[in-house]
């Protein structure tokens, strides 16, 4: 039992992971579309702080679900 717990977790953080990869490069798509070199903050930074908050809030599958249906 305690092995299928386990793998359950890894599963569970792995998915988490690749969720905030997909938040974090469809944030900066986004930056770099509304942006257009005009702000002195790269795109990746904004994204890093907008995960950041997000994690914070736990919210990221929120977000990663509402991408996804987009």
């Amino acid at each position: 039992m305690g092995k299928l717990i386990k793998i359950t977790n890894a599963i569970q953080k792995e998915t988490y992971e690749k969720r905030k990869r997909y938040l974090r490069n469809k944030l900066i798509d986004y930056y770099d579309t509304i942006n257009m070199g005009k702000v002195s903050i790269p795109s990746f930074v904004l994204a890093d702080m907008d995960i950041k908050r997000c994690e914070k809030e736990k919210t990221v599958n929120k977000w990663y679900k509402r991408l996804r249906e987009a």
